[in-house]
């Protein structure tokens, strides 16, 4: 990066910057520009400039800046199935599960009403979860002893997610696995 005949940095002329059109920065190449922009100021940056320059960033894309951004919050399309085990049918579910803030929770159905599900758990920074399922039988002939339709259930999942995709198994009671694909 050369400064320009003002003596001032061309920001934009920046091969780096101009690596990222057509995607978001990432949070360590805005922590660069304002490095950078301050660094060219020589100490001599009014506190008022400062809010102009944070909003500068967020038009760049810069939203996530100090840490703030997760590469496994979004939307995971979720399929929760198990086999039959113990004279119960196997079943499949597919689900949207919402992770924000490293907090994942999915749920398929209507609150409390026969057939209703929900998952939640938090993600660790390495991307392995420990997940808690809850809901209500939807048919007793997909239940293990064949409970009636309505009737409480919880077990737990542990999982893995990486930034596109994940897989965990049912710790507890049945077979059950659980696949997830973050969407784009």
């Amino acid at each position: 990066m050369r400064p320009t005949g003002s003596g001032r940095i061309n920001w934009l002329s920046d091969p780096k910057l101009q690596r990222q059109s057509g995607r978001a920065l990432r949070s360590r190449d805005c922590e660069g520009i304002m490095v950078r922009f301050f660094a060219s100021a020589g100490g001599r940056v009014k506190r008022s400039l400062v809010p102009s320059m944070w909003i500068v960033l967020s038009c760049l894309g810069c939203t996530g800046a100090y840490g703030n951004e997760n590469p496994f919050d979004g939307v995971w399309d979720t399929v929760l199935s198990c086999s039959n085990s113990s004279g119960a049918l196997g079943y499949s579910f597919e689900f949207d599960s919402i992770v924000k803030n490293s907090t994942l929770h999915g749920e398929k159905g209507a609150k409390d009403q026969s057939g209703w599900l929900q998952i939640d758990g938090n993600i660790s920074p390495d991307g392995s979860v420990s997940l808690y399922v809850k809901g209500r039988v939807g048919a007793a002939r997909f239940a293990v002893g064949q409970r009636p339709a309505g009737t409480e259930y919880g077990y737990h999942v542990d999982a893995k997610l990486t930034t596109t995709s994940g897989a965990g198994h049912r710790v507890e009671g049945r077979p059950c696995t659980v696949a997830f694909t973050k969407r784009a």
